[in-house]
């Protein structure tokens, strides 16, 4: 009786991206010679510009694959290459998730709205909450479920220029940090920060303060 032995596993293919973040990736692939034949990979994480592929004379081309972490850690995957030419290849693929990075600044100036856009990258839903303990940025949004994959826009507004004479102490430019926290025990350390800075004319605010306390009087 004859065995067919499976192919050998190739090189591995190492990618690496922070969860939230999305990004593609030119894989180079070496093959034995000239060859044409398709690209098989099943993962949520990972998706390719194309399922056919050509080399070059040489066996040679570039493979475009977008990943976009549904995970936290690191896992692995196979990926396949089938042509009549060449045959079979299978490719380890080693996915790395890192945590979320911060993201901005998002510059506003007094009464401006920005929009801040989150997505559930991952495959359940889930509920998230937001924190941010500066005062001078308003939002109506405290908190918020969403499916896998969906999109919340989060709309954030720097007070006025006329409510920026009640804050006494206030520091230019102001920075503040807007921290989206998913309520789910598993992810109790991670988080996604966004980076607000408003921009402002520092005496013009210290005159309309003084001019509100003289109108006080």
């Amino acid at each position: 009786m004859l065995l067919v032995n499976s192919p050998k596993l190739e090189e591995p293919i190492h990618l690496t991206e922070y969860l939230g973040f999305s990004d593609i990736f030119k894989v180079p692939i070496n093959l034995a010679r000239f060859s044409k034949g398709v690209v098989t990979v099943k993962t949520p994480d990972l998706k390719l510009e194309n399922i056919h592929f050509e080399t070059d004379v040489y066996g040679h081309f570039k493979l475009n694959l977008f990943y976009e972490p549904t995970f936290l850690g690191d896992k692995s995957v196979i990926m396949e290459l089938i042509s009549e030419e060449s045959g079979k290849y299978k490719y380890p693929v080693m996915l790395k998730s890192l945590i979320p990075k911060p993201r901005g600044p998002f510059i506003f100036r007094p009464g401006q709205v920005q929009t801040i856009n989150f997505k559930n990258v991952f495959l359940k839903k889930y509920k998230f909450i937001c924190i941010c303990r500066e005062p001078v940025f308003l939002t109506k949004v405290s908190g918020f479920e969403l499916a896998p994959k969906q999109v919340k826009n989060i709309q954030i507004k720097m007070v006025s220029k006329k409510n920026l004479a009640e804050f006494k102490f206030l520091q230019c430019p102001v920075t503040a940090n807007f921290r989206i926290i998913c309520t789910d025990p598993q992810f109790v350390n991670v988080h996604w920060d966004f980076y607000l800075k408003g921009i402002l004319d520092a005496s013009q605010v210290v005159d309309d303060y003084r001019n509100s306390v003289k109108l006080k009087m």
